[in-house]
Parts: C-alpha cells; structure tokens; sequence
C-alpha cells in the first residue's frame, strides 16, 4: 500500500508527535510512502521525512503548486487534488491511504492488516463511513484507502479546489455509490483533543467547537477505541493520543 502524507506548516504543531507514533509501530517495509508539500514548507517537510522516510520501502515527493489555496478546508482539499493528478502521472498501481497529521495508529500492524481487511472486503474505498449532520450526506470519511486510480469511480476530485465544502462530502455520492466499506477499525473523532486513560482502559477526551457536532458524536458513539481492534483514530489535534498509546502500550495491549 502506498501511504500518502500531506505536509504544510499547520502541522507543525503535531508533527514531532506523528512521527512519534509511526516510529513506535514501524517500520512497514511492505509499504511505501509519499510525501506531498509546498515548496515553501521545506524545512518543516526535511525534518518530518528525516524522521520516518526510512520506516518504508521506498519514499517519493509530490510538490503542490505554490498558488493553492490554504486553510480548511481549501488546503486539503487542494494537496488531496495535487495527489490524484501526481498519481495519474506516474501511473499508480497500488491503493493508497490518505495519512493527515491528526491520524493516530493504535495497534501493532495496523497497516499490514489494513491492507490485509482492504483486500479481503474487495471494495474500491475503505474507512470510516460518516454523517456530518443532517444537511450532508452519509460519505466516506477523508482519511480512507483510496483505489489506484480514483477517476475509474468519481471525477468530482477535478472540482474540489474551488469549492467551501470538504473533498470528502464534494465526492460522497459517487463513492458511496461504489459501496465503499466501513471499517470498524477506522475511527473518526474529528477535532478532539485533551485524551486520557480512565480506568486504566478507557479513553476519555475534549471535543473542539465545531458547527456539525451531532454528526461527530454519532460517529463516536457508534465505534469506541479499541486496543488490539481499532486500527487508527482520526481527528485528535494535540498528539494526546499518540502519547498515551506510546507510553502505555505494554500495558494497553494485554487488556
């Protein structure tokens, strides 16, 4: 599996704590990894790919235009964008999982199973089906396993730059319509922070204010961060997460 990861400066914050996290599980010398940027973010991308370049087979670039937007959801939006057309250049034949900053792995091989269980369901799209509130669509939350050539599927992904809603919701239709899996091991907890162990076991967490909070609780409530089941969480914005599993893992894992 090709594992992309897109980098600018708002990730500054949580960057250390990413590669962190990937280190703790690596390496994955099954999978390759590329990199998507600005050229501007040179710095920042030169600390992040020293840190974790090494943890897979092979590592490759993809430098977005200087002139794309910023700012969520433009900026994603835009590097997600860059991605595809990159792909199609070099002809890609592998699927590809859409790696923000936010996205904390939890389990000892979570992207060798993950490949394994995307394999295995035979679906174009894997991840964490989602309902951002009742004025959007059921989709498939961005942070996903993508196929080789998503235009096979949607070519809704041209338009996306331009556009005040997420990538996610813009191409929903047409990849629910594909029948995209949802995985019980891919978590959405879409801005929160502030984790915690209670009990020894269980997870507790602040929510960030965001203005479609009841579509967030029902993807929390319907699945709950498991040790030894989840594979990744996404949307924890301050590393918490990712500090709690390193340190407590040992443990953790045996519960």
């Amino acid at each position: 599996m090709l594992v992309v990861i897109p980098i600018s400066e708002s990730d500054k914050t949580i960057s250390d704590k990413f590669c962190n996290i990937l280190n703790f599980f690596g390496p994955y010398f099954n999978h390759e990894v590329l990199f998507v940027y600005k050229s501007k973010d040179q710095e920042l991308v030169n600390s992040v790919k020293e840190k974790i370049y090494f943890l897979f087979k092979a590592a490759q670039d993809c430098i977005v235009d200087e002139n794309v937007k910023t700012g969520w959801p433009h900026g994603p939006n835009a590097y997600w964008r860059e991605t595809i057309k990159f792909l199609k250049k070099i002809n890609n034949k592998i699927p590809w999982y859409w790696m923000e900053s936010d996205v904390t792995p939890v389990k000892d091989n979570w992207l060798d199973e993950m490949e394994s269980d995307y394999n295995y369901y035979g679906k174009p799209f894997f991840g964490c089906v989602s309902e951002a509130s009742y004025d959007y669509p059921f989709h498939l939350s961005g942070c996903a396993v993508y196929p080789p050539n998503i235009s096979d599927y949607t070519n809704n992904w041209k338009w996306i730059h331009n556009s005040e809603l997420a990538f996610d919701i813009i191409c929903s239709a047409e990849i629910i319509k594909c029948q995209a899996f949802d995985s019980d091991k891919m978590l959405n907890y879409f801005q929160t922070q502030n984790y915690k162990l209670d009990n020894g076991r269980l997870f507790s967490f602040e929510k960030r204010h965001i203005p479609f909070d009841i579509g967030r609780q029902k993807d929390i409530e319907k699945k709950e961060i498991q040790i030894n089941k989840t594979l990744v969480v996404h949307g924890c914005k301050d590393g918490s997460l990712a500090d709690i599993i390193i340190n407590n893992y040992d443990l953790l894992k045996f519960i």
